[in-house]
């Protein structure tokens, strides 16, 4: 059988402590009809939290010495352009993933470079306009200084302009290098009294902040969304303070299709557990890949070509990963967390399926160009 060795890029994330095995499981998962005709081989490659330099020091050697066919892994997504002249010089394919906190800008950049994302920025803009139309007012949004250096607070505002919003306050706190303090955010919200609040944290600061508003009057009195990974499936307890959290994504374990049904039965069924989005952009990039390889392409070249073409049908619907010709995922889900069945872990409920936002928006390119940010990490990936 003929041998395909594809090089794994993949960070560590605080958050998401099994990213790593996440990944590869969907990954390899989806790849299962690539490997009735081919040898495939992994070489997993370390790239710590994704900077720049670690990035283009483990492609390139999985390029020149492992002598990878693809590329593919978790990279930030300041980071996936520069990776382009490497890519054509050696003529290798990448398909990279991440969740999304910056506007993707790299359309059209190379015919070897693909990408596969939850479009957190997409599902931000939809949450804005969800909640603007809902509640109206004044809104706010809420966010540590590392949510502040992505895109996700700039879409949710021009979600809410979508709505009608005229302006919307924005509330920063600086980053905890120990035990976070969000009790300024409490303050804020009392003094400001917004239509509607969005919550942007992530990690130590997000569960404090929950555990702070449990008790405050605020609570009931201001309703709340907030960034999906301060109530996602699988990483936290359910808890009671948990159940307003409206929060929007575009992948959702309950997303009631058939494509996602197969995937959630075929991924307990091989690693007796549940996915999460990290599953999800593996097993995605994984089935792409494997309709390629099993196109049977001439080499790397060929690889690339049957990529741009190829859109097999995945938990979210047919998977277009050219950056040619990016496209975004057709729904954002609208959620509420609740308890899972039998057990004391979060499950979050679909409460609406929404349209989001292209990226030919006027808004949105003028967004792009007005951030300024130097994170080249993965959002979460810290």
């Amino acid at each position: 059988m003929k041998k395909v060795t594809i090089g794994l890029m993949l960070p560590w994330s605080g958050v998401f402590r099994n990213l790593k095995e996440a990944f590869l499981n969907g990954f390899e998962l989806g790849m299962k009809p690539a490997t009735e005709v081919c040898n495939v081989h992994y070489i997993r490659e370390f790239i710590y939290m994704g900077e720049q330099k670690q990035v283009e020091e483990a492609a390139r050697k999985l390029i020149l010495f492992e002598n990878a066919d693809l590329l593919a892994g978790v990279v930030g997504s300041r980071v996936i352009p520069k990776l382009a002249p490497l890519l054509e010089q050696y003529g290798t394919p990448a398909m990279l993933s991440n969740p999304g906190g910056f506007i993707p800008t790299f359309s059209g950049i190379s015919p070897w470079l693909f990408y596969n994302s939850l479009h957190l920025w997409h599902s931000q803009w939809a949450m804005g306009r969800w909640m603007q139309q809902r509640y109206g007012g004044e809104p706010s949004i809420s966010m540590a200084t590392y949510e502040s250096g992505y895109n996700l607070h700039e879409c949710f505002k021009l979600g809410t302009s979508a709505s009608g919003a005229l302006q919307v306050k924005l509330n920063v706190i600086k980053n905890y290098i120990n035990e976070p303090d969000t009790t300024a955010f409490l303050h804020l919200l009392q003094e400001q009294h917004p239509g509607h609040a969005h919550i942007l944290l992530s990690g130590k600061e997000g569960i404090q902040f929950r555990q702070l508003l449990a008790t405050s009057p605020l609570r009931n009195e201001v309703p709340i969304s907030v960034n999906p990974f301060m109530v996602e499936d699988g990483l936290y307890r359910y808890d009671s303070t948990m159940s307003d959290y409206y929060n929007a994504i575009s992948w959702t374990y309950t997303q009631p299709n058939d494509s996602n049904r197969l995937f959630v039965e075929r991924y307990e069924s091989a690693y007796g557990e549940r996915p999460d989005v990290y599953s999800l952009l593996g097993y995605e990039s994984g089935m792409a890949t494997a309709a390629a390889i099993c196109a049977k392409p001439d080499g790397r070249a060929g690889i690339a070509a049957l990529l741009r073409t190829e859109q097999p049908e995945g938990p979210r619907g047919a998977i277009r990963l050219d950056t040619q010709h990016m496209a975004l995922p057709q729904q954002v889900y609208i959620r509420k967390p609740g308890v899972r069945a039998g057990g004391a872990e979060v499950e979050n409920e679909i409460v609406e399926a929404v349209q989001g936002v292209t990226l030919e928006d006027p808004e949105i390119i003028q967004s792009i160009a007005m951030n300024f940010s130097g994170w080249q990490n993965p959002y979460l990936c810290v």
